[in-house]
Parts: structure tokens; C-alpha cells; sequence
């Protein structure tokens, strides 16, 4: 599950009179947008270690393919004070939308072998997923034209970090 928002807000204050109370003649829009990506499916995976009395070193990987089952909410304002007609937008859209995503992950791992069946585990893990609703690439084009009317699913999301703990067995 990944999920994103993105909240903006603009005003245009074409008199440059922004110290004072009055706006009356500003026009001011804002886009709030929600993303959330929930994905279902399987993985395959192999790894393997290099084992000494002491210490084991190893590489681990798995991937597969999901179903991105993707959620858009989408709420977008625009007030024109400037023109004589009313231009005022408000749309309130939520969309949804299936594709399907890769995920793939790494990690390479240590342990220190504190006893025979105690072990103290660290490991450097690296995750990529693709086909990722990410909200900024939701954003209208052209901003006065109202909400998006589709998904863009295109986006690519890369997580990287590490992991330290202990692992026993008896």
C-alpha cells in the first residue's frame, strides 16, 4: 500500500496591493490531490549464503508481478475575481484505475555468530516498484482547465535502507 498526497494553493494579486485586507480583485485556485496504490500478487524469490564457524555473508532477491489497484481523489478550485463573467471552477472527481506493477527486491546480508544458535544479522535492503500513481504527477495540465480526467500510472518509486537484528533457532 502507497499512498500520496499533494496540496497546492495559488493567488494572483494583480495590483500588488498583497499588505492590504482587500482581495477582492485576486484570483485564487488550489489542488488537493490523493493518491493510494494497493497492490495484490506473488513473488519468487532465491538467495544464498556463504557460512563460516564465525560469520555468513549472503544475497537475497525476489520480485514478481502485482495488480495495482489505484484510488484517486481529487478536489480543484478556481476563483477568477478579475473577470466580469463567472469563470469559477470547483471539481470534486475520484477516479480509479488497474495496472499492473513489478516489484523487485535485494538485500545483502551479515550475520555474526555470537553462539552456535545466536546470531547478530545486519543487511543493506534495496526495493523498486513501477507503475506508481504518485500524486504531483496528477497535476492538471493546463491549471485552469479543472481536475485530471485520468491516472498517471507512470511513475517509479525506489526505497533503500538498512536492517540490523538478532536471529536464533534451537
Amino acid at each position: 500500500d502507497l499512498t500520496d498526497n499533494f496540496n497546492w494553493e495559488a493567488t494572483i494579486d494583480p495590483d500588488g496591493d498583497a499588505t492590504t485586507q482587500d482581495n477582492v480583485d485576486d484570483d485564487f485556485g488550489f489542488v488537493l490531490i490523493r493518491t493510494d496504490n494497493d497492490w495484490s500478487g506473488t513473488q519468487l524469490g532465491i538467495g544464498g549464503m556463504f557460512e563460516t564457524a564465525r560469520w555468513s555473508a549472503g544475497v537475497e532477491s525476489k520480485g514478481g508481478l502485482y495488480l495495482n489497484i489505484i484510488d484517486m481523489h481529487t478536489v480543484f478550485s478556481r476563483t477568477q475575481n478579475l473577470s466580469d463573467e463567472d469563470d469559477d471552477i470547483f471539481e470534486d472527481t475520484a477516479l480509479e484505475a488497474d495496472q499492473l506493477s513489478f516489484i523487485g527486491e535485494a538485500a545483502l546480508v551479515g550475520k555474526y555468530h555470537i553462539r552456535p544458535n545466536f546470531s547478530l544479522r545486519a543487511s543493506f535492503e534495496f526495493m523498486f516498484v513501477s507503475s506508481v500513481a504518485i500524486a504531483p504527477s496528477q497535476f492538471p495540465q493546463p491549471f485552469n482547465t479543472g481536475g485530471p480526467t485520468m491516472i498517471n500510472s507512470s511513475g517509479e518509486s525506489t526505497w533503500m535502507g538498512g536492517g540490523i537484528g538478532f536471529e536464533g533457532y534451537w
